[in-house]
């Protein structure tokens, strides 16, 4: 342990007081919610103690568009009484101010001790997992062996993320994470452990009942096996995708709570059949974040706290006009991410980056569960992770925003 202790800090060592905060927000993402937002809070305080968060936000291209649309969804929806959707307003604008000040102080030796951080600490919450099975075996009175997946979310593991799906799109990225890592290749025994570390994460997403998380894999593994230039591999995933997924058609009995597929999506459709109501009544500003919330009891609508809908749930609750709005922050980040592959600046990053993106997009045809400080967070500082090659850009002021 003393070794281990020195090893350490001579890591650490390496890093400034800005990455080391990085570094801390990696992890307490994997410990629970609760305790990222206190160290999300912590970073901004201290910015505001530096005076730096003002030439923060001047550094980052655009930055303003996504403050305006902050301001604007929160104005509405205390307009609309929406108090949860006021506090998630307040939110969202403390998310993007820690982004800013990521963007403005990540490095590449910052990001890959990052990805490893989080990856380390996930098996924090495997075995969290396998603690919180065994006690939901023990109180619904089922054998551990038996592999019992309850249908109620509150009844499935999510860990310190205070809800399964939750749960289970951090697995989605923590895999993703682990076959960037292991496709560097640096030695067999690095190789083994990123291996090891995405069975335990795939054995903790069947503990999770989430059945939608598992489609983007077909999609964003090949892909950053693709980009990260190894041919046969990733020609080698598409057969045993196919394989897999071959095998498990013909034994549907292997897919947890395959049973409920058909109900589950009938509740979906009268959620998405709300939501379109919703955005009909308000299209331009909506009613502040988690509108649905606020009305599903108007349409008769399926209770649950979102639309369940990456298409429908941004402009049910923010409005057709701060969607743009953000868009434009979005679209100049996209655009930067972009040239890490067009000049060949870090291809397996840009791999990474549009991993992440298919598994949202895939994933949120079904759910949201982006909108969560913990997945939203991880999934802002990979897609925001190019800023490390044009900070002498900031730095020379060359980027307006």
């Amino acid at each position: 342990m003393g070794n281990l202790n020195v090893k350490l800090h001579h890591l650490l060592d390496q890093f400034s007081t800005d990455e080391k905060r990085i570094l801390l927000v990696g992890a307490s993402l994997y410990i629970h919610y609760a305790l990222a937002a206190v160290v999300v809070l912590w970073i901004i305080i201290a910015m505001l103690r530096e005076k730096r968060l003002l030439t923060i936000i001047k550094q980052v291209p655009r930055s303003r568009f996504a403050l305006v649309f902050c301001i604007i969804t929160t104005i509405v929806a205390a307009l609309y009484e929406n108090w949860i959707g006021v506090a998630c307003g307040i939110g969202l604008l403390l998310v993007f101010l820690y982004i800013f000040y990521y963007r403005t102080v990540i490095t590449k030796p910052c990001f890959e001790l990052l990805l490893d951080i989080c990856i380390v600490c996930s098996m924090f919450f495997v075995v969290w997992g396998c603690i919180e099975y065994y006690l939901i075996c023990q109180r619904l009175d089922h054998s551990v062996f038996e592999l019992f997946i309850a249908n109620s979310p509150k009844n499935r593991v999510h860990v310190g993320s205070f809800n399964a799906n939750y749960y289970a799109m951090i697995i989605e990225f923590t895999v993703l994470l682990c076959f960037y890592k292991a496709l560097q290749w640096k030695s067999v025994k690095h190789t083994l452990w990123y291996g090891f570390a995405v069975i335990a994460n795939l054995f903790m997403l069947v503990l999770t009942g989430c059945r939608t998380a598992w489609v983007p894999f077909v999609v964003s593994v090949p892909l950053l096996i693709l980009f990260c230039g190894m041919y046969k591999l990733f020609a080698l995933s598409l057969v045993s995708i196919g394989g897999v997924g071959g095998f498990v058609l013909m034994n549907p009995e292997l897919m947890k709570r395959a049973a409920y597929i058909t109900k589950d999506f009938a509740k979906r459709e009268r959620i998405w059949t709300t939501a379109i109501q919703g955005i009909k009544a308000h299209p331009l500003f909506g009613e502040g974040p988690m509108t649905y919330l606020q009305i599903y009891p108007l349409y008769n609508g399926h209770p649950t706290n979102h639309s369940h809908s990456i298409y429908l749930d941004p402009i049910l609750s923010h409005g057709i006009i701060p969607v743009l709005i953000v868009a434009v922050y979005f679209f100049s980040n996209l655009k930067e991410a972009v040239k890490l592959f067009t000049q060949k600046i870090d291809v397996p990053l840009f791999g990474l980056i549009v991993g992440f993106l298919v598994t949202v997009l895939l994933h949120g045809m079904l759910d949201y569960t982006v909108y969560w400080i913990q997945t939203g967070i991880l999934f802002l500082m990979v897609m925001s992770a190019s800023s490390m090659y044009f900070q002498d850009g900031y730095n020379k002021g060359k980027r307006k925003i």
